[in-house]
C-alpha cells in the first residue's frame, strides 16, 4: 500500500514538473510584432508637391501654398502633437536649380529639423521638368516624382534667372508666420482619398510620374542632406539607428503591437516590423509615395 502511494506520489510530481516546464517553454516562444496603421510619407502626397512645384513663381509663394490648410496638401504631423508641421523652404544654389522641404521637430535636446524632400528643375528649353525625390528616411528608397510644365516653361524660370539672395525659410516650429495656423491633421485615409479623387479629376498630381531613379542627368546637392531628426514617432519607412531606438521607446498612435508564438509567426508573415518598409495594410498608387 505504501508502494502505491509512493509511487502515486512521483507521478503527480512528475506531471507537475512537465507541465510547468511546457508552460515555460510556450510562454518563452512569445514574441512581439509591431504592425504599422499608417506612414509618415502618407501624409505628404508627392504628386501633389511635384505638381505645385510646376505651378508656382517663386520660393516664397511656394512654401505659403505649400503650408495652406485650404490647399490640404501638407498634412504631416512628425511628432504626434495633433498639429501639422511647418515644411521650410531652403534654396538649392548654384548650377542645379531647386529647394530643400525640411521640417523641425522638438526634442529633449532642443530642436532637431528634417528633410523630408527635395525639388529639382531642369530649366533647358525644350527639356524642362521638375522632380521631387523622397527622403529615404520616411519614403524608402526609389521614390522620384516628375513631372513637365503645362505650357511653355515653368513659372519659376524667371525667378531663378534673376539676381537674389537664395531663400532660406525664417520660419519653424516655434517661428510660424502671423497669417498661419496650425491644423489638427486630417485622418490619414481622409488625406489619401482627397488627393485620390484630385487626381482623377485632373487636380494636383494629375500629371506627375513616378520613377524608381532620378530622370535628370545630373544630381543636386542639398544643403540639408544631412540632417535627421531623431525624436520622429511617426513611423518612417527607412529609419536610422537613432530613429528605430526612439521609435521604441516613444511608440506611435499609428502602430499596433501584437503578441504572438513561435507557433503562430507566419500567421502574420504579412505585418510589418516596426521601422520597416513593408506593411499589412493595402498600397494606394497616390498620397505620398505608395
Amino acid at each position: 500500500m505504501k508502494k502505491k502511494c509512493m509511487f502515486r506520489l512521483i507521478f503527480r510530481s512528475i506531471s507537475i514538473i512537465g507541465f510547468v516546464l511546457i508552460s515555460s517553454h510556450c510562454n518563452s516562444n512569445k514574441t512581439y510584432q509591431t504592425t504599422v496603421t499608417s506612414y509618415a510619407a502618407d501624409n505628404l502626397d508627392l504628386k501633389a508637391v511635384t505638381a505645385l512645384a510646376a505651378e508656382v513663381k517663386t520660393a516664397e509663394e511656394f512654401e505659403k501654398k505649400l503650408n495652406d490648410p485650404a490647399k490640404g496638401i501638407n498634412n504631416l504631423d512628425l511628432n504626434e502633437d495633433d498639429k501639422v508641421d511647418y515644411i521650410k523652404i531652403t534654396e538649392i544654389s548654384g548650377a542645379q536649380k531647386g529647394f530643400s522641404l525640411t521640417v523641425e521637430v522638438p526634442s529633449d535636446k532642443g530642436v532637431e529639423e528634417q528633410e523630408v524632400a527635395t525639388i529639382q528643375y531642369d530649366l533647358t528649353k525644350g527639356k524642362e521638368r521638375v522632380q521631387t525625390h523622397g527622403s529615404h528616411y520616411m519614403y524608402g528608397h526609389g521614390y522620384y516624382y516628375y513631372g513637365r510644365p503645362m505650357y511653355s516653361g515653368f513659372p519659376i524660370g524667371g525667378y531663378f534667372s534673376r539676381d537674389h539672395r537664395p531663400y532660406r525659410s525664417q520660419y519653424g516650429h516655434s517661428r510660424l508666420p502671423s497669417n498661419f495656423t496650425s491644423t489638427k491633421p486630417a485622418s490619414t485615409e481622409v488625406y489619401k482619398e482627397r488627393h485620390k479623387r484630385s487626381a482623377k479629376l485632373g487636380g494636383y498630381g494629375s500629371s506627375i510620374n513616378l520613377s524608381k531613379k532620378s530622370v535628370m542627368t545630373s544630381g543636386i546637392k542639398s544643403p540639408n542632406a544631412n540632417k535627421v531628426a531623431r525624436s520622429i514617432k511617426a513611423p518612417l519607412k527607412s529609419p536610422s539607428t537613432a530613429q528605430k531606438k526612439y521609435q521604441r521607446s516613444s511608440p506611435s498612435k499609428h502602430t499596433r503591437r501584437v503578441r504572438t508564438s513561435s507557433s503562430s509567426k507566419s500567421s502574420f508573415s504579412s505585418k510589418s516590423r516596426f521601422g520597416s518598409g513593408s506593411s499589412s495594410r493595402s498600397r494606394s498608387f497616390f498620397g505620398g509615395g505608395k
